[in-house]
């Protein structure tokens, strides 16, 4: 999936998780409060007594959505909740957003410890932790289902031809059926050692495709240059597996150099301070 496609679709969903966020921190002040109404007198659960106090206005918790929103959103981000497959077992979904809304829980204590903000109910804090697993948790489950269904209508599909070896094309379909929210659909599958150039217009003519992707290892370039520029001439996308070369740390970027385009693999990140 090209990059772009791949982040705008990611940045819709941090947007959405970090709206659903606010709203969450909200509810749990507002049962928080509720509580203290409901329960005026100390409740003994188990043996331990539990008190639901007055606790101060919401205005007073606001400024805590700049450590939330920010935080949270980057951190599913980097547990790869955004970036696994849509056929991860759910436990590990739960361990994700776990293992996120734990680390955001101890970073607004520890705000709340640090600049001595004793009004501000734990309660409140406690109940977000539990409540934002469940929101985004359920929230995902409808978001691929959402997606699921409309690959399985067939609403707006772009049709595939894979072009590579037998195991290079498997792979990436099993890459697409993993991610139903690409709207990647494999039409037909290609070996570029069997009459490529002679197939290819034909499905081009024949078929509503929308992208030729080229897997292919080095031996085949030949044969895909010229399949590339019969893309060119229908006016098809065609998408180049880089894989090619196996580097080890090394990331794969595309720029161009004066109407040259380059394909740049560099260990060091694109932008710096220094």
């Amino acid at each position: 999936m090209p990059s772009r496609r791949r982040e705008f679709i990611i940045q819709v969903n941090q947007i959405g998780d970090a709206l659903l966020i606010a709203a969450v921190f909200w509810l749990a002040a507002a049962v928080r409060e509720q509580l203290a109404y409901l329960f005026p007198l100390p409740i003994s659960f188990y043996g331990t007594v539990i008190e639901f106090g007055m606790i101060a206005p919401f205005r007073y918790y606001k400024w805590l959505y700049l450590v939330i929103l920010p935080l949270y959103p980057f951190l599913l981000d980097l547990n790869g909740f955004y970036s696994r497959a849509h056929t991860l077992a759910r436990r590990n979904t739960v361990w994700i957003l776990a293992k996120s809304c734990a680390i955001c829980t101890l970073a607004v204590m520890a705000a709340m410890y640090f600049f001595k903000l004793a009004m501000l109910s734990r309660w409140v804090v406690a109940f977000f932790a539990l409540f934002s697993i469940v929101a985004l948790f359920a929230k995902d489950r409808i978001f691929q289902g959402y997606m699921r269904n409309r690959a399985l209508r067939g609403k707006d599909l772009t049709e595939v031809i894979l072009v590579g070896s037998e195991d290079r094309n498997a792979e990436f379909t099993k890459l697409l059926e993993e991610h139903p929210e690409w709207s990647l659909r494999v039409t037909a599958r290609l070996d570029p050692n069997n009459d490529l150039l002679t197939e290819l217009p034909v499905m081009l003519h024949r078929l509503p495709v929308g992208c030729v992707v080229f897997n292919v290892s080095q031996t085949a370039f030949s044969e895909i240059e010229k399949a590339i520029l019969a893309c060119e001439v229908e006016g098809v996308e065609a998408w180049l597996v880089a894989d090619f070369v196996k580097t080890s740390i090394a990331r794969a970027t595309v720029d161009d150099f004066y109407g040259k385009p380059l394909l740049i693999f560099s260990t060091t990140p694109e932008t710096s301070w220094q």
